[in-house]
C-alpha cells in the first residue's frame, strides 16, 4: 500500500534572513555573547549560542548584515538550553522591542 501525503506550509508574514552574526548582551549585567541566527525577520530572530538567557530576559545588541551592524533591543520569548556533553548549542527566540530603521527596511 502506498500513501501520498501533501504538506502545505503556512506562508510567513515577513521574509527571513539566515545565518547572521550577532553580538548579544543579555540582562541587567550586560552578559555578552556571540551567536549565529537561524533566521531573522522584522518581528525578531532565532539564534544558537552556548549560554542561553531565560525567557523574559531583556537583550540588546547588533546584527551584522552585509558587513553593516544594525542595533536592536528585544526580549527572549523562549529558550532551549545547550547540551555540552553532546556538543549541542542552545537556542533562543527573541522578539524585537526596538530595531534601527535601516534594519527594518532590510527585513521587510
Amino acid at each position: 500500500m502506498v500513501m501520498e501525503v501533501t504538506v502545505q506550509r503556512k506562508q510567513r508574514s515577513n521574509p527571513r534572513l539566515r545565518r547572521r552574526w550577532i553580538d548579544l548582551k543579555a540582562g541587567d549585567a550586560g552578559v555578552s555573547s556571540t551567536a549565529f541566527t537561524k533566521d531573522v525577520s522584522a518581528g525578531g530572530f532565532c539564534a544558537e549560542l552556548m549560554r542561553v538567557p531565560s525567557p523574559g530576559t531583556e537583550v540588546r545588541g547588533s546584527i551584522v548584515i552585509g558587513g553593516n551592524a544594525y542595533a536592536f533591543s528585544g526580549k527572549v520569548a523562549w529558550a532551549r538550553a545547550s547540551e555540552l556533553r553532546m556538543n549541542l548549542l542552545g537556542s533562543i527566540g527573541v522578539t524585537f522591542t526596538e530595531i534601527a530603521d535601516d534594519l527594518k527596511e532590510k527585513l521587510t
